[in-house]
């Protein structure tokens, strides 16, 4: 494209060549290097069919490969503070928003990437595959196995994007909070699927111990008494019960 002949003519490295935003005057927004372009947009390909990260031949190399452009990433995202971006924005936190398909141009992603909804809906993308990626018995017949080393950086990976959700407003933790029980239900839906949708069941309750009445009765009575005594005294006492007051 553009920005690719562009950094062909001044000899730079895509990791050193920023790319140019659409809005040049927006003070405060993030640079975004040809290489973080490339890597965001490249992850797509694995997210849109994580089996590829499975059941290919190329699957161990392929999440390698995966790990690094997310890596990579969420680093660009941990390095721009979500509320400083929104504060040289100067977004509201609470306006309404839709995003029916995600434009690819060099231009916007600088504007993307510093967009809190925008970057709300990647990170959630980001948890559901690593989510599946985690969990072995969601994988299909035949794929392939994931190392321990593997698995461990998919799982600090969505150690950090759990962080970094909670982090954006508005109500990070609270979003969060709700995406982790919409994920633990949907769990408890698939495995519940998987073995054969078997009937609920509840343990019976146990009985309830039977309290005699009348031995509840002077336990309550006893433990009166000495709170009379305590707070009245003997003599205040035997003058109540002479008056009828006290029992």
């Amino acid at each position: 494209g553009e920005e690719a002949e562009r950094m062909e003519r001044e000899g730079k490295d895509d990791r050193e060549f920023v790319l140019q935003s659409l809005d040049e005057k927006l003070e405060g927004q993030l640079e975004v290097s040809y290489h973080i372009y490339k890597s965001f947009w490249g992850l797509q390909k694995w997210l849109h069919d994580p089996l590829q990260l499975l059941t290919s031949d190329k699957a161990s190399s392929n999440l390698e490969q995966m790990a690094q452009m997310m890596s990579l990433v969420l680093d660009n995202f941990a390095a721009y503070s979500v509320s400083d971006l929104e504060a040289a924005a100067g977004v509201g936190a609470e306006r309404e928003f839709y995003f029916p398909g995600f434009l690819t141009s060099t231009r916007l992603i600088s504007l993307e990437l510093q967009d809190t909804h925008f970057r709300r809906h990647v990170l959630v993308q980001y948890i559901i595959v690593l989510l599946f990626l985690c969990d072995s018995s969601l994988h299909p017949p035949k794929s392939s196995d994931i190392k321990k080393p593997a698995m461990e950086e998919l799982r600090r990976l969505t150690d950090r994007c759990w962080k970094l959700l909670e982090e954006i407003p508005p109500q990070g933790r609270r979003f969060a909070a709700s995406l982790r029980k919409v994920m633990d239900r949907e769990n408890n839906w698939t495995a519940w699927k998987k073995a054969k949708c078997p009937d609920f069941g509840r343990a019976p309750l146990s009985e309830a111990p039977v309290i005699e009445v009348g031995t509840k009765r002077k336990e309550v009575l006893a433990a009166s008494n000495v709170w009379k005594r305590r707070y009245f005294g003997d003599k205040a006492r035997a003058r109540l019960e002479v008056e009828g007051l006290l029992e």
